[in-house]
């Protein structure tokens, strides 16, 4: 059974400074500052259409949590990235407004 690897890493702040990753415990990493969404699903789409040469289907499932414009735009780049690279994404969505 496959496991789920979290993803992300830091991305450009619209103010122009970097967000600064910090190592979280067990090992996962935790990100400050907006992460780059459509190149997070890119990269996962890509990874995903990459395992599936060993034989088995790409699946992958994308799921965001925030207001309604960053999981628009996760919702978006889950279809393209879907449609373009023959995987199957999932899309979930919790909404709330600040």
């Amino acid at each position: 059974m496959a496991h789920a690897q979290p993803i992300g890493r830091a991305a450009q702040s619209p103010g122009g400074g970097d967000a600064r990753p910090h190592r979280g415990h067990g090992g996962l990493s935790v990100e400050l500052g907006r992460p780059d969404v459509r190149r997070e699903v890119a990269d996962a789409a890509r990874a995903a259409a990459a395992g599936r040469a060993g034989g088995g289907g790409a699946c992958l499932a994308v799921l965001a949590c925030g207001p309604a414009g960053l999981c628009d735009v996760a919702a978006e780049a889950a279809a393209v990235h879907g449609a373009a690279g023959g995987v199957c994404i999932d899309f979930h969505r919790e909404t709330f407004e600040l």
